[in-house]
Formats: C-alpha cells, structure tokens, sequence
C-alpha cells in the first residue's frame, strides 16, 4: 500500500510538473503538448517496466528511490540551465528536455518495475498521470491570471522537481 501511495504521489507531481511547464511559456500547441506527454509517459515507463523486469530485480528499492531522488535534481538543473523568458522551458532549437523528460519517465518505470507491479498498472498510472497534468493546466493558468503569481509562476516546476527529489532521497 505504501509503494502505491508512492508511486501516485510522484505520478502525481511528475503532472503537475509538466503542465506547470506548459503553463510558464510554451511555443506548442496545448493539446498537442497534452497528448504528446501523456504518450511520451506510456511509452517510455512501458519500456521502462520491462527492461526494469528483465535485468533489475537484485536491485534494492531504497537505493533505486536514492538514483530517482538524483535524477529528479539533476533534471530541475538542467530545466534550470535551459530555461529562457522568451522561449520558456521547451526552446524550438534544441531537443534536450524532452530527452529529459523521457529519460525521467523511463527511470520511473524502471522503479515500477523494481517494486512489482503489473503492467496494466501502467495503464491505471497513465490515466492518473493525464488526470493530473490535466488539473495541473487548469490550475497554473489559474494561477497565471492572479498577477501577485506570475513572477514566480516559472520557478514552480523546479521546486516541484526539488520535492519529487527530497520525497525519493528521504
């Protein structure tokens, strides 16, 4: 029960950070960026999940949420790095956050698979992963019209990577 709340809570800011991400600058379409994370979350925690069965199963639990806490950090510097006021987090020039991003997804589902789960897991994850990004949109473009907000409406999806870090670290 504790893996499942884990897990839900991470899928969980995993969406609200990425619509956060869309809702600071986005030179994509909303749908489109909608339906290609949500895709791009499927996917890559899919392959994840079986690689992860195959060729991780001696892995301790407590040492891979250790590497998921890492990579989290070393993501939100890198979004750090890449980030632009006039471009946003997703600059048209480069294909480097969505690297980010799917290598971030792919390492969650690694975790899955380390934990156990099924996977049409995947598919109940995914449903709550779009749910989330979703709520996430409606809730950073809520927050973008409130104009005490919007100096620090970029530097949300950092700090939420910093707590999807800490939650994995600690």
């Amino acid at each position: 029960m504790v893996a499942i709340t884990s897990v839900l809570l991470t899928v969980a800011l995993l969406g609200l950070t990425l619509s956060s991400f869309v809702a600071v600058k986005s030179l994509f379409a909303l749908q489109t960026f909608y339906f290609v994370v949500v895709a791009l979350f499927l996917g890559c925690t899919f392959l994840g999940m079986v690689i992860g069965s195959f060729l991780l199963a001696w892995l301790s639990i407590g040492w891979f949420q250790i590497l998921v806490g890492v990579v989290c950090l070393g993501v939100a510097v890198m979004f750090f790095q890449i980030y632009h006021p006039a471009y946003g987090y997703f600059p048209t020039y480069t294909q480097l956050p969505w690297l980010l991003i799917s290598t971030l997804f792919f390492i969650v589902g690694l975790e899955w698979a380390i934990f156990g789960f099924s996977r049409w897991f995947i598919l109940l994850f995914s449903l709550f992963f779009a749910a989330s990004v979703y709520a996430g949109i409606y809730l950073f473009f809520r927050l973008k019209n409130i104009p005490n907000y919007r100096p620090l409406l970029p530097w949300i999806p950092l700090l939420l990577l910093g707590v999807i870090a800490i939650w994995k670290i600690f």
